[in-house]
């Protein structure tokens, strides 16, 4: 198995890790497919890190409808990943289907999903071929996924200890509270020594990765439905009027 050099735990552990995003894993295609996946239309360019820069910067600061910029590369051991803003998991995410056909970005592939608010612990989802396979939220995964156990050993070998439903976590001990405690640390590294994956930590923090706008050209009004009306997706005509013509 080829690991990536840098894990995820990082993102838990560095004060520099990305905050309030959403990030996709794709196994077995590029990081490209991944983001158009993800809504960045086919046609769309890849975008370099001084385009983004100047995007980023000509946005008015008054609005709060930033496009969602994936920022993609390579995972390692045939994966890739896409880091948007958590913003963007409300329409890309396993839940909220946006490809033209109405499937989820893991139609055909596995993915991995972690959407971090800021407010709320994390939620990871694990999806084969739009299968729920496994899930991390706050302490626990959902016993209705279809691979509940998927990383118990493997989480517990790390440390994580299995705390029963209803228990008081002041009545635990010092050291169980301390595991507890870091949870997501754990579970990053699970996720990572698992699959072989992982996120540079340089480029993420350094702002180096190329992205690609992940919002189709048309937006459908009925979001769940695949032969609804479309409308032009605002994002765009906003763009261009920046001098952007992507």
């Amino acid at each position: 198995m080829i690991e990536h050099r840098d894990g995820l735990a990082w993102i838990e552990t560095d004060g520099d890790g990305p905050e309030y995003f959403g990030l996709v894993f794709g196994q077995g295609v590029s990081p490209r497919e991944l983001a158009v996946r993800l809504g960045a239309p086919e046609d769309s360019p890849v975008l370099d890190p001084a385009t983004i820069e100047r995007i980023e910067q000509a946005w008015p600061t008054h609005r709060y409808d930033e496009p969602n910029i994936g920022r993609i590369g390579d995972a390692g051991n045939g994966w890739s990943f896409c880091l948007l803003p958590c913003a963007a998991m409300e329409t890309s995410g396993s839940g909220n289907p946006f490809g033209a056909d109405g499937s989820s970005p893991s139609k055909g592939i596995r993915t991995i999903e972690i959407t971090d608010t800021g407010m709320d612990p994390a939620n990871i989802i694990h999806m084969h071929d739009e299968t729920y396979v496994w899930s991390w939220f706050d302490g626990d995964s959902h016993d209705r996924a279809a691979e509940p156990d998927l990383l118990a050993d493997r989480l517990r070998a790390l440390g994580l200890p299995t705390i029963a439903p209803g228990t008081n976590l002041r009545d635990l001990d010092e050291e169980t509270r301390d595991a507890r405690d870091r949870q997501y640390e754990i579970v990053y590294r699970a996720i990572s020594e698992h699959f072989g994956i992982g996120l540079p930590r340089e480029e993420v923090t350094g702002r180096t990765l190329p992205g690609m706008v992940c919002e189709p050209r048309e937006i459908r009004n009925a979001r769940h439905a695949p032969e609804g009306p479309t409308e032009r997706n605002p994002t765009w005509d906003r763009l261009r009027a920046l001098g952007f013509d992507l």
